[in-house]
């Protein structure tokens, strides 16, 4: 995944980033989000939210992440929450990457 944005607000429950809900197996490269993240639980739902990202909710396994930034808010009635991810496993590499957000 190269030279992607988002501008765009991003809604939703589970696994919510400004980019994807979640990635695995993955080089990103030069990617940014500038919209806000924001993820809530639903009214009818006993289910917490879980991973919410400016970039990406969850990072799983042998992900690169590099060069990328998040310039949105992030906001989220779960706890785990980040500005370039919400949950990152082990195998996760990110580098020359901020969040503003």
């Amino acid at each position: 995944m190269a030279n992607c944005y988002n501008t765009g607000d991003i809604k939703g429950g589970d696994y919510v980033g400004g980019l994807s809900g979640h990635i695995q197996l993955l080089n990103v490269y030069n990617c940014y989000n500038e919209g806000n993240v924001i993820a809530y639980k639903n009214a009818d739902s006993d289910l917490s939210v879980s991973s919410t990202g400016g970039l990406f909710g969850a990072n799983y396994m042998y992900t690169n992440i590099t060069d990328c930034y998040n310039k949105g808010n992030v906001t989220s009635d779960g706890n785990t929450v980040g500005g370039i991810a919400g949950w990152v496993n082990n195998y996760t590499n990110t580098s020359k990457c901020y969040n503003e957000g």
